[in-house]
Order: structure tokens, then sequence, then C-alpha cells
């Protein structure tokens, strides 16, 4: 039943979607360190026709919807003293830029508003709202991915740490020969770096949505990846213990200069940062998993399966070019 009313949506879409793009780019990027954009930029830099959607701009988008809707009283004033772009950040992760316009007032407010959106959300009474809204993102998602591979266009897809959704991925790869199933990485070491330097730039910018915990980072990170014992395995990367111990203490570094309402609560929608107890629990977890009271080293494999691997700028610049010359 499922392959049927796909395939009916896919035969809709052949005539009623709107052609305006070689290439469809989903981008999420799980390890949060910037890698889907530089395939997503690497793909434009060479034909700015492609089409790039952001799995996270789908996601802030919907969440304004559906609190403007459940919240509408809230929201209009968190309006006057937050841009919209940054008002779903500053409610899921608390990460607060106001406009340059807001007096004190309006900025207590606002925040006021925010808590008791929060606490709404996080009351375990509303677990099947979350389940809802997750449903309806991820059907977003893939109703462009078929659409535009029922267009013929080539389809790059960035996946995700996890895959269960009734209409899988796995759903339109079987359909279509363009679509691309990639996973963006760079090592570790190079990850935190990165974050640390994305983080600078948004903050500099005030742009909520570009803002990331230390906590999304590492925990997308070490789910991505998986400890093998085939060092010879094309795709394995190499961590080492001391980088490990380095990414945690420049994880720890940050988390001194963290407000203390983004810890927030660990709720069912809103997320709050690592407090330092739950950095270094996450720490005994890894050595624990890595074996590290007793290696120097571990093998990592991506758990994910993929046509596509690319851990470098230069790889995804490369892959770009690749697919444009067909």
């Amino acid at each position: 039943m499922k392959t049927k009313n796909l395939l009916t949506l896919l035969l809709c879409t052949v005539f009623t979607f709107h052609v305006h793009a070689n290439t469809l780019v989903i981008t999420r990027g799980p390890v949060c360190s910037g890698m889907g954009s530089y395939l997503a930029h690497g793909i434009q830099s060479l034909d700015n026709s492609y089409y790039i959607v952001s799995q996270n701009d789908i996601f802030y988008e919907l969440c304004y919807a559906l609190f403007s809707t459940v919240f509408p009283h809230h929201m209009e004033i968190i309006n006057k003293a937050i841009e919209q772009e940054n008002i779903t950040a500053a409610i899921t992760f608390y990460h607060l830029f106001f406009k340059k316009t807001a007096n004190q007032y309006e900025k207590e407010q606002a925040i006021e508003a925010i808590k008791e959106i929060q606490k709404a959300l996080n009351d375990p009474t509303n677990e099947n709202f979350l389940n809802a809204f997750y449903l309806i993102k991820n059907h977003d998602e893939m109703a462009q991915l078929a659409s535009h591979a029922a267009c013929g266009h080539n389809v790059v897809w960035e996946k995700r740490t996890f895959n269960n959704w009734d209409y899988d991925t796995a759903q339109v790869e079987s359909l279509f020969s363009n679509v691309f199933n990639t996973i963006t990485y760079c090592p570790a070491t190079t990850m935190i770096e990165q974050w640390l330097e994305r983080n600078a730039q948004a903050i500099a910018e005030e742009s909520a949505p570009h803002k990331r915990l230390v906590k999304q980072v590492l925990k997308s990170f070490f789910n991505c990846f998986k400890p093998t014992q085939d060092e010879y395995q094309d795709d394995a990367i190499v961590l080492t213990k001391d980088e490990f111990d380095a990414i945690i203490d420049q994880a720890a570094n940050y988390i001194q200069t963290v407000p203390q309402d983004e810890f927030g609560e660990n709720g069912i929608f809103t997320n709050g940062e690592f407090t330092l107890e739950e950095l270094f629990q996450f720490k005994a977890n890894m050595y624990a998993e890595f074996d590290f009271d007793n290696v120097d080293y571990v093998i990592l494999a991506p758990v994910l399966t993929y046509d596509v691997l690319l851990s470098s700028k230069e790889g995804c610049l490369n892959f770009a070019q690749e697919l444009i010359n067909g």
C-alpha cells in the first residue's frame, strides 16, 4: 500500500511540480561541521541553477508555523523582541538574539513567553505532539526528494543518523537511479575546530539557526561512527585517545562560557546544552565503548550505508564536478 501511494505521488508530481532546477541537494550534515554546506556551495559554484534544500531550514520554518498556530499570543510577544528567523532557535535551544530596537521590557516579556512555551512543549503528555511534528517534517523532505527524482533531476541526499520514516529514502532509491545517498564528515579534531569557528561566526552575525550546541555536535558525530576491527576498511578513520581528550577539553572550555539559561531542560521538544557533569558522563561512556582505559586509539567506521562518502572540502568539490559532468 505504501509503495502504491508513493508511486501515485510521483506520477502526480511529474505533471504538477514546478521544474526549476537540475539537482536537488538536501543538506543537514550529521556532524554539524559544515561539510554539507561545502557540498552545496561546491555544486552551486559550478552551476547556480542547482536547488539546495536545508533540512534545518525545513525544521525551523515548520516550527515557526506550528508555534504561531498553537501559541499565537506568546508568538506575538516574542516577535516584538526577536527577528522571525531567530525565534525557533530561541524557543528550542534558548539561543537569544534580540532586535536592536527591542527595549528591556519587550526582552523580558519575550523571555517569559519563551519559557512558557518551553514548559508546555516539555510536558511528557505532549509526546504525540512531537511525533506528529516530525512526521510532517520528514514527509515534507521526502516529498521534495521524490518530486525532483520523478522529474529526472539528480538528487543528492545527505543521510541522517536515523532512518525510521514511513517513506524511507530506500523506497525512492529503489525506483530511481538518479538519487545519490551521501555521507559528509570530517575528522573528529577538524569537526570540533570547525564547529567553534562556525559558532563564533553565528554569534557575531546574531544568527540563531546557525549556532549549535556542543551536545549536538558530539552526539551527532559519535552516533555516525562506531568501532570496527577492520583497520583496512576504506572508510575507516582513526581516533586517538589524546585526540578525544583534547576534543572533550575544548568542549568543557566552551561550556564554561555558556549562559545559564542555555542549559535548559532536556525535554521532549526543547534541548539544553551539556552541563559539565553531563559532558564528563558522555566522556566516560565513550571511554567504555572505545576501551580507552586499555588502548591508545580506536578505528571508527560509518554506521550508515551510502553511495558517496565525502570527508573534505576538496572531495565535495570533486564530487560536484563529477555530478555536473554526468
